[in-house]
């Protein structure tokens, strides 16, 4: 075979990686933006089991934020919530997968429907929230 043709072929090969490479979604998050997450995440466990109903509500719905925030670092695009949780399926239990729709479906309640959220339901939905970064930042 031609020397020419081989340095091409080469060339070509290294061409493609490289393209593949610069367009798969990065998955790694900066030590920084995961501590901010954390801590503004951590921020929120007061408020979501203060005393005042709306307190809750605002935190409920920070948290899916964040989460949503997250979801779009991993994945490295701008999609809302829930269609990057479709894609994030994998990456939890199914117990998880189910218990973070449910705290988003819930999410969705208290914005569009005006839905109240006792502090129960505000305490559990941060611990699956902060399970969720947890396995995302990692």
């Amino acid at each position: 075979m031609n020397t020419a043709l081989i340095i091409t072929i080469v060339l070509l090969v290294g061409v493609i990686i490289l393209f593949l490479f610069a367009s798969s979604p990065s998955r790694r998050i900066s030590a920084t933006r995961k501590a901010e997450m954390y801590q503004d995440f951590a921020r929120l466990y007061n408020l979501a089991v203060s005393d005042d109903s709306s307190t809750r509500r605002d935190s409920f719905i920070k948290m899916d934020n964040i989460l949503t925030k997250a979801l779009q670092l991993y994945f490295s695009n701008k999609e809302p919530c829930g269609t990057n949780l479709k894609l994030a399926k994998k990456k939890f239990t199914k117990k998880q997968y189910n218990n973070i729709w449910e705290v988003h479906k819930t999410r969705n309640s208290i914005v569009h429907d005006d839905a109240d959220v006792s502090k129960q339901e505000s305490s559990k939905a941060f611990e699956i929230y902060k399970m969720s970064l947890i396995i995302l930042l990692k």
